[in-house]
């Protein structure tokens, strides 16, 4: 499954929302008058020998005026459905980048999270392999038995464990940090790695 990153949101909605932002200028528009000029010029004639003569020049203007005046009222309904859906689209915006800073931010929390804790089992494997030595000392002096010896060793290879598992953990959570802020692989190079 591929995680969306917060580029992906911002992009995905500057794509969508100047289309929304738009929709208020035609609306603005129509309530203004509309005036268009047509002109038609010709000739008209009955004998085809005075064709291009003063007399058979017809020339005809039309000047239109359209204007929505008693429209109103649905106007400004389309101009507030504009406004409307700019609002939502500014609300969608802010909702991505609050997603994706939570994204970041629970990234990181991860991160620093599990980089305090293998430092704490780097302390533990450490004090684990000092009591090790001990008792494999204690056991070739005579002092103890060997069943206290391999259960060091038990003890030890528990936070081996953990500190191997803390270090995948923190790969991973360095990667997903990476991607939250915006980093990643494009597509092509996935293929290729899949292909391999």
């Amino acid at each position: 499954m591929m995680k969306v990153t917060w580029l992906d949101y911002v992009h995905n909605f500057q794509l969508h929302c100047p289309l929304k932002s738009r929709r208020q200028g035609p609306c603005r528009r129509k309530a203004l008058p509309h005036i268009s000029l047509s002109g038609l010029l010709g000739f008209d004639t009955a004998h085809s020998g005075q064709l291009f003569s003063a007399s058979a020049f017809q020339p005809q203007a039309i000047v239109g005026l359209r204007w929505r005046l008693f429209d109103f009222g649905r106007v400004d309904a389309q101009v507030a459905q504009a406004k409307g859906a700019n609002a939502e689209a500014l609300a969608d915006y802010r909702q991505v980048m609050l997603k994706a800073t939570e994204d970041v931010e629970n990234a990181i929390v991860t991160l620093v999270q599990l980089e305090q804790q293998r430092m704490e089992v780097d302390q533990e494997v450490a004090a684990h392999q000092t009591a090790r030595d001990a008792a494999q000392d204690a056991y070739k002096g005579g002092a103890i038995s060997l069943v206290e010896v391999l259960d060091e060793d038990r003890q030890l290879l528990v936070s081996r464990d953990q500190l191997a598992q803390l270090h995948a953990n923190d790969a991973r959570a360095a990667v997903s940090t990476f991607r939250a802020l915006g980093g990643g692989w494009p597509q092509s190079a996935k293929s290729d790695v899949v292909k391999r």
